[in-house]
């Protein structure tokens, strides 16, 4: 019996005899009779919570315990209620915040794009992005063209951002998009972790401090917590309107379901505190198996097991899973179907979405210096934005026991329609060959015609995902573009569509920056042709000013040793420039603030555009980029009109 129910049933009994005016004899025989009935109504409401699988337990029965059970019972439900209540008021209330978003994105008309990859009609028979062919199940690869010049159209007229909107902005740069030092967190995603623990903490104790009592609440809120879980980890999520896709949400994935195993193993320690181990019994058959589930869904997922063994961690997850929700239906099959049903609707429905987004088709795959490796689809030229990403399966190419494996990369192109230069503007990706894959990718690839050369290959593309979502680069007054390494995959076709709407007409940002830091130089090759063609387009038939600033940490070896520290060496790239030293984001972004605000006097408004940062890179390298947006001063981030960051982070 908890000393403390008892107390304050005893004290609500007495404080009610005395409200009914009771006096003498008959008042201390009322009382002595209430206080023998509050005894034996907690006693048994005590002995009821603790008793395992008994019928009340399970929602029925009846008797003297079944009322004390039952109401604990209704306090759980009601706790995993109130949990998806407050999930659901949460969603709304961000999306009345990014409604404006929303409503810009839709009314440019670009929203039309990124959800479903589609093939070109008139390039659908052709090969590959080449016309001249080589033995059988190879093709040779040319240049793209530059298009001829025309007249330069005049851009859009900057729209000044509000003063209020600058001011959400230079505070959000200021305080919540700082690295948090651990966890590789903003200080905002942290708080939101908070948060949320937070709620979930409110629910494990609101109206239940005796947990070995009532062992079921942590299984309450575990359980309350399982359509958030599924929602967050989904590719094709309804939370997708939040303007995050499922890569920039994951974090709260991992931590909904540490909370979740969490929740589940005290339920399981809170109860064998009070009740023996006995496997016989087929509630708790079910039990350990789901404790089993969590073991497997919690180890593999921890950050250096992911990362590393990323295939045995999918594999870990999915029987894990797929173990804990059968497991917790045999449990508890009253309370935890609800739940059931949405997480299998959930997930069925990211299946279905996540089939027929998929393209199956050839693609060639050449090798390419410093180790790359380009992949480019023989039909899928549409249907995707610059900077979103894609799934990609390979048969044989890789080892034929991959051929399950799925892996993601950036579409390092602009779709058809998107781009200023001639050519072919299939789906392309520049992939690293760092791991097991991509190297025996580049393996496969490296035939014996040369450089020139390309391999074809069966191949799916499952996409494309993430991306700018709401960020609009093309409504911005100014545009900087960080890539680190392989990044340049994020940021090359951004620039690439920023310069193809200056030449329509159709974008308000009047520069853009690019800042590519690598360690090799042998990388530029593979981007030479193509940097330099945007450049002089932009140069030729636009009114946009196109900045390139190229920086190599490795020293070539051709470069004399006592010159090496901070040199600046000769461009590939026309009207750009090389240096042996990395780059200072933050001068580099302090120096294009200032030019926005002289712009912006210029043009006698009270409010710069705005200034919108993508960056792609090493995780040291987003974290730098976000100090950087953070340092610049209030008064000159409120002049330019707010800046609006959008980064993609390598791995997991």
């Amino acid at each position: 019996m908890d000393p403390l129910l008892f107390a304050r049933a005893l004290v609500v009994e007495l404080a009610a005899e005395h409200g009914r005016g009771h006096s003498g004899a008959n008042a201390s025989s009322s009382v002595v009779a209430s206080v023998a009935a509050t005894a034996r109504a907690v006693v048994a409401s005590a002995t009821g919570a603790v008793q395992a699988g008994g019928p009340a337990a399970k929602g029925g029965g009846g008797g003297a315990g079944s009322h004390g059970v039952s109401s604990v019972s209704a306090w759980n439900a009601a706790i995993a209620r109130d949990f998806q209540y407050a999930f659901g008021l949460a969603v709304v209330v961000f999306l009345l915040f990014v409604t404006p978003l929303i409503a810009g994105w839709a009314a440019n008309g670009r929203w039309k794009s990124g959800w479903m990859l589609r093939s070109s009609a008139a390039e659908k028979d052709a090969p590959v992005a080449v016309n001249e062919k080589g033995e059988k199940g190879t093709e040779k690869v040319r240049d793209a063209v530059v298009m001829d010049v025309f007249d330069r159209p005049a851009l859009l007229q900057v729209v000044p951002t509000s003063a209020l909107t600058a001011y959400l902005r230079t505070l959000y740069n200021r305080i919540l998009l700082r690295p948090f030092p651990i966890f590789h967190l903003t200080l905002g995603q942290i708080a939101l972790c908070i948060v949320y623990g937070a709620v979930v903490v409110f629910c494990l104790f609101f109206e239940c401090l005796d947990h070995l009592s009532n062992f079921n609440r942590t299984a309450a809120v575990g359980v309350g917590q399982l359509p958030a879980l599924f929602l967050f980890a989904s590719k094709n999520s309804a939370l997708s309107a939040l303007g995050q896709g499922y890569e920039k949400m994951n974090y709260l994935h991992r931590v909904a379901g540490r909370l979740v195993v969490l929740c589940g193993l005290l339920h399981a320690v809170f109860y064998l505190v009070k009740h023996p181990f006995d496997l016989s019994e087929p509630m708790q058959q079910s039990g350990t198996a789901c404790v089993i589930a969590c073991g497997l869904l919690l180890i593999p997922s921890v950050s250096y097991v992911r990362n590393t063994f990323y295939q045995f961690f999918l594999l870990s997850h999915i029987a894990g899973w797929i173990t804990f929700l059968v497991g917790l239906y045999y449990h508890a099959p009253d309370f935890a179907t609800p739940y059931l049903i949405f997480c299998f609707v959930v997930y069925g429905l990211d299946v279905v979405l996540r089939v027929a987004k998929t393209r199956f088709g050839k693609a060639s795959i050449v090798a390419l210096p410093a180790n790359t490796l380009m992949i480019q689809s023989h039909t899928i030229s549409s249907g995707f934005r610059p900077g979103q990403h894609v799934w990609l399966r390979t048969w044989k190419a890789g080892g034929w026991w991959r051929g399950w494996e799925t892996h993601p990369f950036t579409i390092a192109s602009a779709p058809e329609g998107a781009s200023p230069l001639q050519g072919s503007h299939r789906l392309t990706l520049l992939v690293k060959a760092a791991g097991d894959y991509t190297t025996a990718l580049k393996k496969a690839a490296e035939v014996s015609l040369g450089d020139s050369s390309a391999k074809v290959i069966g191949c799916a593309f499952e996409g494309p995902y993430g991306g700018p979502m709401l960020t609009d680069f093309a409504d911005a007054q100014s545009v900087l573009l960080v890539a680190g390494g392989s990044g340049i995959t994020f940021c090359a076709p951004i620039l690439e569509e920023l310069v193809y709407l200056a030449t329509v007409g159709k974008t308000s940002v009047r520069s853009v920056t690019l800042v590519w830091t690598m360690r090799e130089a042998e990388l530029i090759e593979s981007y030479q042709a193509f940097l330099g063609g945007l450049v002089e387009v932009a140069r030729e038939r636009t009114a946009l000013e196109v900045k390139i600033s190229l920086h190599v940490t490795r020293a070539p070896l051709n470069v004399p040793p006592d010159t090496r520290v901070n040199a600046t060496l000769p461009s590939p790239v026309p009207h750009s420039t090389l240096s042996l030293a990395r780059p200072s984001i933050s001068y580099v972004l302090d120096d294009i603030a200032s030019d926005v605000v002289s712009m912006t006097t210029r043009m006698n408004l009270a409010c710069g555009g705005g200034i919108v940062v993508g960056s792609c890179g090493p995780r040291h390298l987003i974290e730098e980029v976000r100090r950087a947006v953070g340092q610049v001063p209030v008064a000159k981030a409120v002049a330019v009109g707010g800046i609006v960051v959008c980064g993609e982070t390598f791995g997991w």
